[in-house]
């Protein structure tokens, strides 16, 4: 049986004893599928009846309906791409000489420790983008992209992606390598939000609205790209933003930021370095130096290349992308191609715990200069995934010849 959420409801794991605090948020308009028999727990308004899910997670049916069949998501259709198919037959030369990968896929290995030994390119995982939006029509995503939503609320907002930086993103995380660019995961699915307009304008309501609809599209990773300060949000807001990122996170959803691009560790340029279930993620060149602009301050989880990351732009063109955004986008690849393995092995790993494992996979480099002298932590492909195939043998789920 499936519900639809009338309104906001809270998630518990008890029908009866509500003092207990609910761990979950579930928002108005979600559909859930539900077992066919209620429970009688305790009254709310005057209602006893609750619904239960197979995990035995219970919703107050006061807060829904009983539907027939499950009902569409609220996002925006796709633009017909029909006419740009002929770009296709070009793929076959990129694929063949590598141009359609930047240095950091090479580098890392990932096309044949990863892509090629264990046929991990990202299937069936979902990552949501929330940014500047998406060029749909560039030939190297639209395959890709299963859904695009504009929550920019702005006087100027557009469908289309101005800034560029969330086109770019999404191609350093899935691009097909159709025209000329090929992502680290190029078989993830994308849900795209559109959050920011013209110079960066953004207003946070837009933002908590697109977490909403990412929630609803169960991503399985969400990258947040804008550098947001803390004095952009009302306090109402941030708690809300806080709630938000903490419920989805204790239900599986792993969450990824840039650091972002300054030049002190005493300059605070993001609000989501505070937040503790958010992987946040320098930038370093190609001689694994730390980004001189690059926020390096204790927050910051992992370092990963940010470097001219080769990447689709807008109006169908190709570029490069340089900073903790292109580092943030180069990790979320990496991740669904890690999170593919342990769905498909049956391994269920906490938010927190893949937080740790980035950081656990980083190599120890030591910094030194004008601005910075510390040891930093470079983030490496390859031991994040001996550190899952670790996972899988202590659980006894890795499988022979893997």
């Amino acid at each position: 049986m499936k519900i639809r959420l009338l309104k906001d409801a809270y998630l518990r794991t008890s029908a009866v004893k509500l003092e207990q605090k609910p761990f979950g948020v579930v928002f108005k308009g979600t559909v859930i599928d539900v077992l066919e028999e209620a429970v009688v727990g305790t009254s709310l308004k005057g209602n006893p009846i609750w619904y239960a899910d197979r995990r035995g997670w219970f919703i107050w049916s006061g807060a829904a309906e009983v539907i027939e069949k499950e009902v569409s998501l609220s996002y925006l259709p796709i633009e017909d791409t029909a006419n740009i198919k002929y770009l296709s037959e070009k793929s076959l030369e990129w694929y063949n000489n590598h141009k359609g990968l930047n240095w950091a896929i090479i580098r890392e290995r990932i096309v044949d420790k990863i892509w090629q030994k264990k046929d991990l390119t990202g299937r069936g995982v979902r990552i949501a983008i929330l940014d500047s939006g998406i060029d749909v029509m560039h030939p190297d995503l639209d395959p890709c992209i299963q859904a695009y939503g504009n929550f920019s609320v702005s006087n100027f907002a557009t469908k289309k992606d101005i800034l560029g930086s969330g086109t770019r993103m999404a191609s350093i995380i899935a691009a097909q390598g159709r025209f000329k660019v090929t992502g680290v995961a190029p078989s993830a699915q994308l849900y795209v939000a559109k959050v920011m307009n013209f110079d960066h304008q953004i207003d946070p309501d837009s933002l908590i609205s697109a977490l909403k609809w990412s929630y609803q599209l169960k991503a399985d990773i969400v990258l947040i790209g804008p550098n947001l300060h803390k004095d952009a949000f009302t306090s109402a807001q941030l708690d809300e933003m806080k709630q938000l990122v903490s419920t989805f996170s204790s239900l599986g959803t792993v969450f990824v930021s840039p650091s972002g691009n300054i030049l002190t560790e005493v300059d605070e340029p993001s609000i989501f370095k505070t937040f503790k279930d958010v992987i946040i993620v320098g930038s370093h060149t190609f001689e694994n130096t730390i980004q001189s602009f690059t926020y390096y301050g204790k927050e910051v989880d992992t370092f990963a290349p940010g470097e001219r990351l080769l990447c689709a732009k807008q109006n169908g063109e190709t570029g490069f992308l340089s900073g903790t955004k292109a580092s943030a986008a180069f990790i979320t690849g990496v991740l669904a191609l890690m999170i593919q393995f342990a769905k498909e092995s049956d391994l269920k790993l906490e938010t927190i715990e893949w937080k740790k494992l980035v950081k656990e996979c980083g190599i120890a480099v030591k910094e030194s200069n004008s601005e910075i002298s510390s040891t930093k932590r470079i983030f490496s492909s390859e031991k994040l995934l001996q550190l899952v195939e670790r996972k899988l043998k202590e659980k006894n789920l890795l499988k022979r010849g893997s």
